[in-house]
């Protein structure tokens, strides 16, 4: 078995099709400019997309990256979808996003990411997970749970498959081999004005439901990074908060246009999963961070990542 394999650029496009659904022509003539080859890397843990500038150019995906992203979305959806419930109804729901976040982080997406059978990466998730790891914790899950999943899933996808081809495309501009680090705002930006276009390009009924489900898709790649950091350790402490500051400066971005007002609500389900994913981790909690919660749920965000970032944890039940 090979480590990184080649990926069909039909598959590719599917992928980018789903978050910018109104600017095909404009990913057609960046595919077409910077030709890059697509390989799937499957031994990697951490990485998710990575742009390399070469000859020809190439964007590796991490497949374990890939699937502990659809895990992700999954849970995130689950905390979406009971909002407003009882307190009861929300902590089960809480509890098993628990278990699909130590499920995630296990050994059996290694194991399965490691076997030689064939992997679609623009596959729907659902069925990937139903159909190679059937029973247990995703049994819990609905169907409008699972349609959401997904799409909250392909949104934060295609925002950092995006990312990575505007840094590529950026590098190459300033030729090749220069530093990815100060142009990653640069890419951020372009990212974004993609996204806006799209959305204002949507037709009007599937407006908010876009604008929605994008928001989300960016809380939940933070979400992502963070799961990544709390169970297995930082690798780059520096790196890593810049990148925390640049994705909560694109919701900021987002957040002037929204007219729907659910930005902070948005803020508020990402605080509550960011807190499953730490006390996971044996982190501890006093009142004055549900008041901040309640209060200010940006700042509350910042809060949590920074403590995730200062590995500040104690032992305790």
């Amino acid at each position: 078995m090979t480590q990184v394999r080649g990926i069909s650029d039909q598959d590719i496009r599917r992928m980018l099709s789903v978050g910018f659904p109104s600017r095909e022509e404009l990913l057609e003539s960046l595919l077409r400019e910077l030709k890059p080859a697509w390989l799937e890397e499957r031994l990697v843990q951490r990485n998710l997309f990575r742009a390399i500038v070469a000859s020809p150019n190439r964007v590796v995906i991490g497949l374990q990256g890939m699937m502990r992203l659809q895990v992700c979305a999954y849970g995130f959806a689950l905390i979406v979808s009971v909002r407003g419930e009882s307190a009861a109804e929300r902590q089960i729901a809480y509890d098993q996003v628990a278990d699909m976040l130590e499920w995630a982080v296990g050994d059996v997406i290694s194991y399965w990411a490691h076997t030689d059978a064939e992997k679609v990466v623009s596959e729907d998730p659902c069925c990937v997970l139903d159909r190679e790891f059937s029973g247990g914790v995703f049994d819990c899950l609905t169907e409008f749970q699972r349609t959401m999943g997904g799409a909250l899933y392909e949104s934060a996808a295609s925002w950092l498959f995006c990312h990575e081809l505007a840094r590529l495309k950026i590098s190459q501009d300033r030729e090749a081999g220069s530093e990815f680090l100060p142009i990653q705002p640069e890419a951020d930006r372009m990212v974004l004005e993609w996204l806006l276009e799209s959305s204002s390009q949507t037709e009007e009924g599937n407006c908010r439901t876009r604008d929605y489900i994008m928001k989300c898709g960016i809380m939940l790649a933070i979400i992502w990074l963070t799961v990544e950091d709390a169970f297995r350790g930082l690798r780059e402490p520096l790196d890593n908060a810049k990148a925390y500051a640049r994705l909560l400066g694109v919701l900021d971005e987002i957040s002037q246009n929204d007219n729907g007002g659910e930005f902070p609500s948005i803020l508020a389900l990402g605080a509550v999963m960011l807190r499953i994913v730490m006390r996971q981790n044996q982190f501890q909690f006093d009142h004055s961070d549900t008041a901040i919660l309640l209060c200010k749920p940006r700042e509350h965000v910042a809060r949590l990542i920074d403590r995730i970032l200062r590995s500040e944890r104690r032992t305790g039940p």
